[in-house]
């Protein structure tokens, strides 16, 4: 008998333990990114940034997560690959540079001297939450 009183005290804490251990969100519950452009003036259509023909610096700053960093870019339809470097993650390509610090995605444009617009889109994350900034960059006049 007392054994019994034993076993069902063992299932009832075994059952309360994994009742408290389960997790109420489901993947993807993550809020998602929210940024606010630092750089004055920046003109955007349709949710795409534009970027001069003779470049620019843009800065925008994450409101809701501390620390996202760059997952990748594509240039049109080319991906551009991240370099890292300890906890540093940043985009070199021919046509900019991108870099995050703290809150911040600093992204510096070079000036376009060809004939065609540039597309550039820029991916960031802070896990498993995205948020892909688009870029239309103008052609040399």
């Amino acid at each position: 008998m007392h054994t019994t009183k034993i076993l069902r005290l063992a299932f009832v804490l075994i059952a309360a333990l994994f009742l408290a251990s389960c997790k109420t969100d489901s993947d993807g519950d993550w809020d998602p990114m929210v940024w606010n452009a630092e750089t004055p003036g920046i003109q955007t259509t349709n949710g795409t940034y534009e970027v001069s023909n003779e470049g620019a610096t843009l800065t925008f700053a994450c409101q809701n997560y501390s620390n996202p960093w760059i997952d990748g870019a594509k240039e049109d339809d080319y991906y551009i690959m991240v370099s890292t470097e300890n906890d540093r993650r940043w985009i070199d390509s021919k046509y900019f540079h991108a870099e995050t610090d703290g809150n911040k995605l600093v992204v510096e444009f070079y000036p376009n001297n060809e004939p065609q617009i540039r597309n550039i889109s820029i991916t960031v994350t802070a896990g498993d939450i995205f948020y892909t900034f688009n870029f239309k960059q103008a052609a040399a006049e």
